[in-house]
């Protein structure tokens, strides 16, 4: 078979490194990144520390990091894995670490992309109100309401539960 990551190509893989001396922008383009939701109190997350190497980060802003993983808390119950490792044997040996428990680990690594941005300037061109920020600040107030974009349209959670319900007929968590 093929191997089609060969023919994948980024949108924005004409951007290189771009910016100044304040400010550079460059991609990180086809990053491994895993989805994961699991009850972080539960013998499944335990595993899956384990399976890691490291802890899951139980507070806003954490990540915990060993090795090639890295890992971003998203939620009470949810986390982001982004790691060097091809996204098969990643995702093969997490979803072996939580089997029977009511968990998931997804791969996202197709809708998603890493933009660096590194210099002095950096952070105010992110800040709200900044006197370089972006549109004002938009981008920034964007990104603080993206999950509230989704409870808007109705709670992903809701969506989740009916696919897992009744194409995938998943148990129900109890």
């Amino acid at each position: 078979m093929a191997d089609l990551t060969t023919l994948r190509h980024s949108p924005l893989e004409g951007l290189g490194n771009s910016g100044g001396e304040q400010v550079r922008l460059r991609e990180l383009p086809f990053a491994t990144m895993v989805s994961v939701r699991v009850d972080p109190n539960g013998a499944a997350a335990a595993a899956l520390e384990r399976a890691l190497g490291t802890a899951l980060p139980r507070t806003v802003g954490q990540v915990a990091e060993h090795g090639h993983h890295y890992a971003l808390w998203l939620g009470p119950d949810e986390w982001l894995v982004i790691s060097e490792v091809e996204p098969a044997p990643l995702v093969t040996t997490m979803s072996a670490a939580v089997e029977g428990a009511h968990a998931s680990c997804v791969d996202v690594s197709a809708n998603r992309t890493i933009l660096e941005l590194t210099g002095p300037a950096a952070r105010s061109v992110l800040a709200k109100g900044g006197p370089d920020a972006i549109d004002g600040g938009a981008w920034n107030r964007l990104y603080v309401f993206q999950r509230y974009t989704s409870i808007g349209a109705g709670t992903t959670e809701v969506q989740k539960n009916i696919i897992s319900d009744k194409a995938i007929k998943l148990p129900r968590a109890r």
